[in-house]
């Protein structure tokens, strides 16, 4: 009796295992994928943007959105991604760091050129109004806000307000540098050629002057033919000068471990299975006819 127990308990215990193995496997090559490819230097190095981008995008799907995803949603998302965001909001949640969305507000301001807060309940109000206009619609409400009206083509006079906003100093938190961003894509995209302004014969001012460095250091980080680019540094800060210390899920400490959960459970349940049916009873041999 105690010997049939004793293979029903090690086969329970052998399929409890593998189950378990099979689904650390599942959440660490398919679900956790895209996000360990984002999060490595080394791969973000030997891959474009856009690359970059699409493993952003199917981590989120999949259920992980990091702590710097809302940068990048703003920098690349359009519409679509207002839409999935607010579809994912409540009324009294947190859109800013401390939220499972983190800076998801910060995402709305990149793609709408709207700041509403950085709770749920200014982003949902305006929402509803504003839920059936286009990015486009969006951002040019933006300017408008703020005097600038502006054309998919801007005249000399919209040129240069756009040029004065990436003139303003960029501070990490400050609400402007959406503004800024916008600015330089809206010129970006509607092929606004630098060189030719320069060229064209008026008297640039200071302001404007800056305004066409800054837009040459975004032009570098999000150039035209990609629409996509590295997050942008800060003025005078270099790459080369910060220490960059990777995130633990790319070390090969942390890899290891989570080979271990995968296979020594597998192989645990594979040999518990093995030893419950090493004890089944085998059929007695015909005794001898006398």
């Amino acid at each position: 009796m105690w010997s049939h127990y004793r293979r029903i308990i090690l086969a329970a215990l052998g399929s409890v295992l593998i189950l378990g193995g099979l689904s650390v496997s599942y959440w660490w090559y398919y679900q956790m994928a895209p996000v360990r490819r984002s999060l490595d230097p080394e791969w973000i190095n030997s891959h474009s943007p856009q690359d970059y981008w699409q493993e952003v995008q199917s981590g989120i799907r999949r259920g992980t959105w990091n702590h710097d995803d809302g940068f990048t949603v703003g920098y690349y998302g359009d519409e679509s991604w207002a839409r999935w965001i607010m579809a994912r909001v409540k009324p009294g949640d947190n859109m800013g760091c401390a939220y499972s969305l983190h800076h998801s507000a910060t995402a709305m301001r990149y793609i709408t050129n709207q700041d509403a807060g950085e709770d749920a309940d200014g982003w949902l109000a305006w929402w509803r109004v504003n839920q059936d206009k286009t990015q486009i619609e969006w951002i040019a409400e933006g300017f408008r806000q703020r005097g600038l009206n502006v054309g998919v083509s801007p005249k000399p006079a919209q040129t240069e307000a756009l040029l004065i906003f990436l003139a303003k100093p960029s501070m990490s938190g400050n609400t402007e540098n959406y503004l800024k961003y916008n600015a330089f894509r809206w010129l970006r995209d509607s092929e606004f050629e630098p060189v030719e302004y320069v060229l064209s014969g008026s008297e640039l001012s200071e302001e404007v002057k800056s305004g066409l460095r800054e837009y040459a250091k975004l032009a570098g980080s999000f150039p035209r033919a990609s629409r996509l680019g590295n997050l942008a540094l800060a003025p005078g800060e270099s790459s080369s000068a910060v220490e960059f210390s990777p995130p633990s899920i790319v070390t090969r400490r942390f890899q290891t471990t989570i080979g271990a959960m995968i296979w020594v459970p597998i192989v645990l349940g594979v040999v518990l299975m093995c030893l419950s049916l090493l004890g089944t009873a085998r059929p007695k041999a015909p005794s001898p006819t006398s």
